[in-house]
């Protein structure tokens, strides 16, 4: 017969020396204390059902560590770490983001505005620091973080449009007020940010099977300013007898 004191000397490697087993399940704590009355149940419950006891008592201590190995699994799937991109703005941060909400609409979400709690480099306590906002579900937050760096085309920002309609408005939306083309669909918007409109039919032939598709609609948009959708086409079924 397994005798409490047995089990105790059985549980103690996993309890510790300060004889308290303690697991955090997030929410849920599980705290085994030997005492006198500890025992007592112990003693009382081995009488009863011996040694098939025992068995069941390490049965209970393994399934809490399985339980702490799912919960850290799927801790990982749903505590996931998250990226933000921080758009830097020489103290247009609010002008930039009600430019930004005028040009995309229902694909712009606002959020919170964090005012500085006191003076910094580029404003005032009780200034406009941040603004969180997100774009097609994406998250950013502008910044007025002054003069001391700006955008440079490393950087950009690429918009998939479903077709030339809605390439050619954001083409000229985030050209306003004095932002300017660049090439392949590139432009700078009026604050210098960088933007890539892309219609999906462009990437989609530029994934093309065929090399010689690829090649030609390649070609054909590096000669672009504005990407013309029907100019791409007619690029890819350019010698289409020659690729069958």
């Amino acid at each position: 017969l397994i005798t409490p004191d047995t089990l105790i000397l059985l549980i103690d490697p996993i309890v510790g020396d300060n004889n308290i087993f303690q697991i955090d399940l997030r929410k849920f704590k599980i705290n085994i204390l030997r005492t006198k009355v500890l025992n007592q149940v112990f003693q009382c419950f081995f009488q009863r059902v011996g040694s098939l006891g025992f068995w069941f008592i390490r049965l209970y201590f393994n399934l809490i560590r399985v339980a702490r190995v799912v919960l850290d699994f799927f801790s990982l799937i749903f505590i996931t770490t998250s990226i933000t991109t921080c758009l830097w703005f020489n103290g247009r941060a609010e002008e930039a983001v009600r430019f930004y909400e005028s040009v995309f609409g229902p694909a712009f979400t606002p959020g919170r505005v964090l005012r500085a709690p006191l003076d910094y480099p580029a404003g005032r306590a009780g200034d406009v620091l941040t603004i969180d906002f997100s774009l097609f579900g994406q998250p950013f937050f502008a910044m007025n973080g002054g003069p001391q760096a700006g955008f440079t085309q490393a950087i950009s920002l690429q918009v998939s449009t479903p077709d030339q309609a809605e390439t050619d408005r954001l083409w000229a939306a985030l050209q306003a007020g004095g932002g300017a083309p660049l090439a392949c669909g590139w432009l700078t918007d009026k604050f210098g940010l960088s933007w890539q409109i892309t219609p999906a039919r462009l990437t989609e032939l530029m994934h093309h099977r065929e090399p010689a598709v690829r090649a030609r609609v390649m070609a054909a948009m590096m000669a672009m300013v504005n990407i013309d959708i029907a100019a791409l086409e007619a690029a890819a079924a350019a010698g289409a007898g020659d690729d069958a």
